[in-house]
């Protein structure tokens, strides 16, 4: 999941929707981008081509992208929607983490070796290094 923010370097709720986002959350973990439109220049292609469908008509938009594909759009500075889309994150990462250490503890990390019965651990003369 990525989220996008369409803005313009002009527009006060675009600035307030910035800090509350950066200021609040983690935006590793949001996977976020602050898009300025009036630096096209500066936008990475894969971004052109979502403006470039959406056409945004006001800012700030926000995006949310799944696999590079268009999820779910909402336009103003709505603080219940960020909050939304940061608990789903949120929820999605601790299902991930929760996973792992599933998988971790189900799956043996290293492999044991079972010695004869015969080896002696204390023999250095049967050691080879």
């Amino acid at each position: 999941m990525e989220l996008l923010q369409l803005s313009t370097n002009w527009c006060a709720p675009c600035k307030a929707a910035k800090e509350y986002i950066t200021s609040n959350f983690d935006v590793e973990l949001l996977n976020y981008s602050y898009i300025a439109l009036d630096n096209l220049e500066e936008i990475p292609e894969n971004h052109i081509n979502v403006i470039k469908e959406l056409k945004p008509k006001s800012v700030p938009m926000f995006v949310v992208l799944g696999d590079g594909q268009i999820v779910y759009t909402f336009t103003g500075f709505d603080k219940v929607e960020i909050d939304k889309y940061a608990a789903f994150v949120k929820k999605q990462s601790a299902t991930k983490i929760k996973d792992s250490i599933s998988l971790l503890n189900s799956e043996p990390i290293i492999n044991t070796v079972s010695f004869d019965s015969d080896f002696d651990l204390d023999d250095e003369d049967e050691m080879e290094y």
